[in-house]
């Protein structure tokens, strides 16, 4: 069981590994996280039933706190 209390990162559980991975390389191509935010969102769909499951789900998509707290 992860805990909030004794985590190195705390955000780190809530957010898919290989969705946090592709954050990270986005911030090394010099990304903000507003625009790591949009191309994420806008390359990784093909239809609309897709962006409405991807919105919903904070393990794939992270709010925009996660991902500022990331790029740091």
């Amino acid at each position: 069981m992860k805990c909030w209390m004794h985590c190195n990162d705390p955000f780190s559980f809530r957010v898919d590994g290989a969705v946090r991975e592709k954050y990270l390389e986005l911030f090394k191509d010099r990304r903000f996280p507003a625009s790591a935010m949009y191309v994420e969102l806008h390359f990784s769909l093909t239809n609309d039933q897709e962006l409405l499951e991807l919105l919903a789900d904070r393990v794939k998509n992270p709010d925009y706190d996660y991902i500022a707290k990331l790029s740091e």
